[in-house]
């Protein structure tokens, strides 16, 4: 988790090298790819994709993404890279009601 939150990329690399779990969550249900895409690493979000991490893992809180979480954010770079990982483009916000 503090190597996600650190932008440790190369940490994380060794840790997963040698055994580490890619997705244990905290009592809160946070996971290093939320971190990661929270703060818009990317090297570190393209790691722990690469490696197998759970693009569908979902905050406790309000059940955010790690998709969710960047594109609130505004890392658009991270977005796009989920999106090339395999996640789902955000929605679109809804339309406004017009003529009520």
């Amino acid at each position: 988790m503090y190597a996600a939150r650190g932008n440790h990329a190369e940490v994380i690399s060794i840790l997963l090298d040698h055994g580490a779990e890619i997705d244990p969550p905290t009592d809160i249900g946070v996971t290093a790819l939320l971190l990661a895409a929270y703060d818009g690493h990317d090297q570190v979000v393209q790691i722990l994709a690469e490696r197998g991490a759970n693009l569908k893992a979902r905050l406790g809180g309000d059940g955010a993404t790690p998709l969710l979480l960047a594109d609130r954010r505004g890392h658009q770079s991270t977005v796009n890279l989920l999106v090339d990982y395999g996640d789902e483009a955000p929605p679109l916000p809804p339309r406004p009601t017009c003529c009520s």
